[in-house]
């Protein structure tokens, strides 16, 4: 029998690398490559940090100028409030209705010219007074400080042309006057009860 002849055809060897070690080598970086590569992304990030910094100073600045210009307008519109500010008048010598060392009223108001505003600003002070129930047997110098500043607040809220008058000496002069009216009035009808008791009693 003839024998078998050996194939011819030969395979890759071995030690041969394969084509795709070759691929894998050829895509690999060369060597030092990653160190590039980080020291520019380090490079990168001092830049990032330098630019932080100069916007932080910068926003900085804007900051303190913004709050000296913010300090600037508040003192200017201080100044000009004290400017606009009204003269509030000062209370006149004597007292009200207190004939020749005294003075009138409504005149020094300057409301002589205009009745229905003093009526009307006088019958909300006796409103008022009436509303906070003030003892209308004390005399005014002995009433409670804090009905009187209540008073006071509330007539000038009511009417705002009774601000102008330093410390309300006029919203005062129309309590003052609500107090003589009632114990005025009182007087009268304590007098009517006992004339009229007199009248009642039989003739002896």
């Amino acid at each position: 029998m003839a024998r078998r002849g050996r194939s011819h055809t030969t395979g890759p060897t071995r030690n041969a690398p394969n084509n795709r070690t070759q691929e894998r080598r050829s895509q690999s970086p060369p060597q030092g490559g990653e160190t590039q590569n980080d020291g520019a992304h380090l490079l990168n990030d001092n830049e990032v940090q330098l630019e932080l910094q100069r916007l932080r100073a910068e926003l900085q600045a804007a900051n303190s100028a913004l709050s000296a210009a913010e300090r600037d307008r508040a003192a200017a519109a201080a100044v000009a409030r004290q400017r606009e500010r009204p003269v509030l008048i000062e209370k006149p010598k004597g007292c009200a209705g207190g004939g020749k060392k005294g003075y009138n009223l409504r005149k020094e108001m300057a409301l002589e010219d205009d009745k229905p505003t003093y009526s009307f600003i006088l019958a909300a002070v006796r409103v008022l007074c009436h509303s906070a129930r003030i003892d209308t047997q004390l005399q005014f110098k002995r009433q409670p400080a804090d009905k009187l500043g209540n008073i006071y607040a509330s007539a000038r809220e009511l009417h705002p042309y009774l601000a102008q008058f330093k410390y309300d000496w006029a919203t005062a002069d129309m309590v003052k006057q609500y107090l003589h009216s009632c114990r005025s009035a009182e007087k009268k009808r304590a007098k009517g009860i006992a004339a009229a008791r007199v009248a009642a009693q039989p003739d002896v």
